[in-house]
């Protein structure tokens, strides 16, 4: 195949579609497949993208994709709305490899729309920094966010994690965690009702702390 959205959203269940090459592209990636199980295996190329929205967009309750040593990055500078990733209705979205590399300008991944992602490996930032929700991996919209492994860094005053107001369930069980040179902490939940559960995880600490979530059964708690 020439077209990486074509192969993907095409391959039988279980399949692995390989990158060949660098790709450069100027508008979104779609992936939405009901079949299960594919992986898209980045084998060592990297894929740049110049949209003014997300670089790549995984839609739907049964999409399930894996994206193994994939990097990619969206290079569209000063548009809040050029993220890396966006996950949308429900899709489910594994990212494994210590190769795989993912940065944008102000969000390297938006979780949102009941979706989840796993993530056990690979390098993860943002250019912009200019809140603290600027974040690498930003959580909304009661989804799912489970980390075992990888690394995640804020910039300027951006957090590492943002969990925005609608609550969601993250599990970190590792993988390292640092803040921009400014942010306040480099894990930061607003949401209400977030359950939020972190062990084995190496966490720099910000200006006033490593994790701040603010959860209405439990009051505020600053760890």
């Amino acid at each position: 195949y020439t077209n990486l959205g074509f192969a993907v959203n095409n391959a039988p269940e279980g399949a692995t579609v390989k990158l060949l090459r660098d790709l450069t592209l100027y508008g979104p990636l779609n992936f939405a497949t009901p079949r299960k199980g594919i992986v898209v295996d980045g084998n060592g190329f990297t894929v740049d993208s110049y949209s003014v929205g997300h670089a790549m967009k995984i839609i739907g309750y049964q999409t399930d994709i894996t994206l193994h040593n994939f990097r990619l990055i969206n290079r569209r500078d000063n548009v809040n709305d050029a993220y890396g990733i966006y996950m949308y209705t429900g899709a489910t979205l594994n990212i494994t490899g210590e190769n795989s590399y993912l940065e944008a300008y102000r969000y390297g991944i938006v979780i949102n729309q009941v979706s989840t992602v796993n993530i056990s490996g690979g390098t993860f930032t943002t250019r912009s920094g200019e809140d603290i929700g600027s974040a690498a991996i930003f959580v909304n919209s009661a989804s799912k966010l489970n980390i075992s492994g990888g690394n995640f860094t804020g910039v300027k005053s951006g957090a590492a994690i943002f969990l925005s107001t609608n609550p969601s369930t993250v599990t970190i069980t590792g993988g390292t965690f640092t803040p921009g040179a400014t942010a306040q902490y480099a894990i930061y939940s607003v949401a209400t009702g977030t359950v939020l559960n972190i062990s084995g995880a190496n966490i720099t600490k910000g200006t006033k702390g490593s994790v701040y979530n603010k959860n209405t059964t439990t009051g505020t708690q600053t760890y």
